[in-house]
């Protein structure tokens, strides 16, 4: 017989888990829910838990275990996905998702009793294969609202961009050349770079330029960005179209000014010139303009981000852990 509560099962799909299964698990063992996660289901699992949460399950040996999971019929399965995998625009995730593995995807999906996505289109895309589909969006910790932004030692500012490798696409030629303009253009300003390694900005003026390694030590990970404002560049992909307001909600619960590509993902967060800055239709129409007038207007600059904060307290993964809840209650 089966205990209840939750388990978050981690088959090795990388940082995002702690988005879409730590930080859920984390509030709702707060409200006294019986919570945990690890890289295996077993027969402990099988017992003391009536849900499990899996994130993008693709691989064979546990997407066999899945499919026999479904077919004792004593768990609830909750399949997470956040990524459009049917439309990768990075060479690694081409690489990986294969027609048999997305069958796989698809097929894991449609088993589960639910299918969380962040993405509306992702959940459009879904229904496809499964009827119960709900949008729980990104939350980040209410601790983020406590970080006190230290800023650069004076005169020196830095624009930031923080994006694993999986995002070296959206710097695309032309506008890394806008980026190393921007440098002479104001002399005050560097580069900050989270997530990405020196080798990788060869060609960059080497004292103007910062780097700062991933971690998954999450909280060290945010007390680290420090960074005056932050721009978020994405390529017009259908991958991008499906991805989350996740940069822009951390950058607003720091006070962290954000330039943010105008896409889905940012409807309903960002309203240009009242808690933040786009590029593109609703915003600016250009990158060079956009980072110019923000390292330029530094008042503004700062109510743009004392706004986004007070937005970002709405954000939190405990104002919205009832959306994870009512997709869990959902069969």
């Amino acid at each position: 017989m089966n205990g209840y509560g939750v388990y978050g099962w981690n088959a090795g799909q990388g940082g995002t888990n702690f988005h879409r299964i730590e930080e859920p698990l984390r509030v709702a063992r707060e409200l006294g829910i019986d919570a945990e996660s690890g890289t295996k289901f077993g027969q402990a699992e099988y017992e003391r838990f009536d849900t499990v949460i899996a994130y993008q399950l693709t691989q064979p040996a546990a997407s066999e275990q899945w499919e026999r999971l479904a077919q004792l019929g004593n768990t609830r399965m909750v399949f997470d996905i956040d990524d459009a995998m049917w439309a990768p625009d990075w060479a690694p995730f081409q690489r990986y998702y294969t027609p048999d593995v997305l069958a796989r995807l698809y097929r894991n999906a449609s088993i589960a009793h639910v299918v969380t996505t962040s993405s509306h289109l992702i959940a459009d895309h879904m229904r496809r294969y499964n009827r119960n589909v709900h949008f729980v969006p990104y939350t980040m910790p209410a601790y983020l609202l406590d970080i006190v932004q230290r800023g650069p030692t004076m005169p020196r500012r830095s624009m930031g961009f923080a994006g694993s490798a999986s995002h070296e696409t959206d710097i695309t030629p032309r506008l890394r050349a806008d980026m190393l303009r921007f440098l002479g253009r104001n002399p005050c300003w560097d580069w900050h770079f989270w997530g990405r390694d020196r080798r990788e900005l060869e060609g960059w003026p080497a004292g103007r330029v910062q780097t700062y390694p991933w971690t998954d030590r999450r909280q060290q990970y945010y007390r680290s960005l420090q960074m005056d404002a932050c721009a978020a560049p994405m390529k017009v992909t259908t991958f991008n179209r499906c991805k989350s307001a996740l940069r822009f909600i951390e950058n607003s619960a720091m006070g962290i000014c954000s330039i943010i590509e105008d896409l889905d993902p940012y409807i309903g967060y960002l309203d240009h010139g009242r808690n933040g800055y786009l590029v593109g239709p609703r915003g600016f129409r250009n990158w060079p303009t956009a980072l110019d007038y923000v390292a330029q207007h530094p008042v503004e600059r700062h109510a743009m981000a004392n706004q986004a904060r007070r937005d970002a307290a709405g954000w939190t993964t405990e104002q919205q852990i009832t959306m994870w809840i009512n997709a869990w209650n959902s069969v």
